[in-house]
């Protein structure tokens, strides 16, 4: 999701691994990506959102010919099933619903970025995001802001880059 800003753009200077790989990106909504990344790092910068690299590393496949699969954060909670068999389906493997629950333990590789998703391995799957949820994530967004008012811009900028990826989401 927020790795393009870890990778670009050296990742071009090797163009026999950008053609050999299939480049797949989850985009989140910038408002959750920015709550979630302030939590375990209040310094985060504008750069490190990562929409905006997301787009520039797109952007500069499409313009290689390349077809990069795109995949929303809110559309996989809103229907994981449908979602994962569309995005396995457009990277050529085969449908694995089980890879959806994790019953009670998670993965072993999951426990080195356990600080990022401690929600997603204390759960047996992916959860709907509800209205209520969301609701909470603006009003906690709005009070965040009070303080740290340069977040506003952040969203502000991240925001446009997103559309653009929501647009070409599976």
């Amino acid at each position: 999701k927020d790795m393009s800003y870890y990778v670009m753009p050296h990742v071009f200077d090797d163009a026999d691994f950008v053609q050999r790989v299939t480049h797949s990106f989850l985009v989140r909504e910038p408002l959750a990506s920015i709550l979630s990344y302030v939590k375990l790092d209040p310094d985060v910068t504008l750069e490190e959102i990562g929409s905006e690299a997301e787009w520039q590393h797109v952007e500069r496949l499409l313009a290689g010919g390349g077809k990069p699969v795109v995949v929303q954060s809110e559309k996989i909670q809103a229907d994981p099933a449908g979602q994962m068999r569309r995005y396995w389906q457009a990277v050529g493997l085969d449908d694995k619903p089980q890879a959806l629950d994790w019953g009670d333990r998670p993965p072993e590789d999951w426990q080195q970025v356990s600080g990022w998703h401690q929600d997603v391995m204390a759960s047996s799957s992916i959860r709907p995001l509800d209205a209520a949820a969301e609701q909470k994530s603006r009003e906690e967004f709005s009070r965040l802001i009070r303080t740290m008012p340069h977040l506003q811009s952040y969203l502000d900028h991240h925001a446009a880059f997103h559309q653009r990826l929501a647009e070409m989401s599976i």
